[in-house]
């Protein structure tokens, strides 16, 4: 038997209720975690069925041991969920963990500290464990970890017109990522460096460029015609251009007005944006 958890949060690290040096964990060994989350979007459910667990089932494989995995939160859906979603048979026998129900509210998947907890694989392969109450400190075997921004009951007679809004928006993201991608964790850092550097030479108030490719967004240009000729190849299909304007106080961006983001890809860009500048408002226009 595994664990579902199911609540709302993002893909992003929660970095007020985070330590820098705890942003990413490894995972223990014995445990493996499959992510699910809707960026932004609404995650459907009804008596029945629970849309998401039918259509999503393992869409890609889970995480190990030999990986590790950004330190997410996950907390209370104020939506008070079906009790018959409790032990719900369409759940596969696993058992349904709500925060503040049946689980801490809001619960980390680790809440240890370096010393503490395991941050890289190989110290799990030298043994260590988490000593903490998060959810990697407590529970073992298959975790599956469904956050979203929003759940809504779903009947028969509302399901088309579920459909018919959704249309071919992205239903699942693990990550924030497209799990073909090709972008290395060093070309991330990359790109992440550079649009730092972007907004750092700007004045406040001026406009820039960006160019979202898949599950990364380039802002303001010098990111390098080679890198970004091949994110264009790659993501030929999942490919937007457009302009934000960045507002600064105190010579730090803290405010995005962004025009022409996809409502699905939303979440990827603001959590682009709150990795290089913690605590910015953005506003999609």
């Amino acid at each position: 038997m595994g664990y579902v958890l199911m609540g709302h949060g993002g893909m992003e690290i929660d970095r007020y209720h985070t330590s820098p040096d705890m942003e990413t964990v490894a995972i223990p060994q014995g445990t493996r975690i499959q992510f699910y989350a809707d960026a932004g979007q609404m995650i459907g459910y009804c008596s029945q069925q629970l849309d998401i667990w039918e259509r999503l089932q393992a869409p890609w494989p889970p995480l190990d041991s030999s990986h590790v995995t950004y330190n997410l939160v996950l907390s209370n859906a104020e939506e008070k969920l079906a009790d018959n979603l409790m032990n719900n048979p369409q759940f596969g026998g696993n058992e349904i963990l709500l925060p503040g129900r049946n689980c801490p509210d809001p619960v980390h998947l680790c809440n240890g500290t370096p010393e503490t907890c395991p941050t890289k694989p190989e110290q799990v392969a030298e043994g260590m464990t988490h000593h903490c109450d998060g959810i990697l400190g407590i529970l073992y075997g298959d975790l599956y970890w469904l956050a979203c921004t929003s759940f809504s009951g779903i009947t028969a007679e509302t399901r088309p017109a579920v459909e018919a809004t959704m249309g071919d928006r992205v239903r699942s993201v693990l990550l924030g990522e497209n799990p073909d991608a090709a972008v290395s964790e060093a070309e991330l850092h990359y790109i992440e460096q550079m649009n730092l550097t972007s907004l750092s030479y700007i004045d406040s108030e001026e406009v820039l460029p960006y160019v979202l490719a898949g599950p990364v967004i380039l802002i303001g240009i010098g990111h390098g015609p080679f890198l970004e000729e091949r994110l264009l190849w790659d993501y030929s299909g999942d490919t937007f251009h457009g302009q934000m304007r960045v507002l600064k106080g105190d010579g730090y961006p803290d405010w995005f007005d962004i025009y022409g983001v996809p409502q699905h890809k939303q979440g990827i860009v603001q959590a682009a944006i709150r990795r290089i500048s913690m605590g910015a408002d953005v506003v999609f226009h």
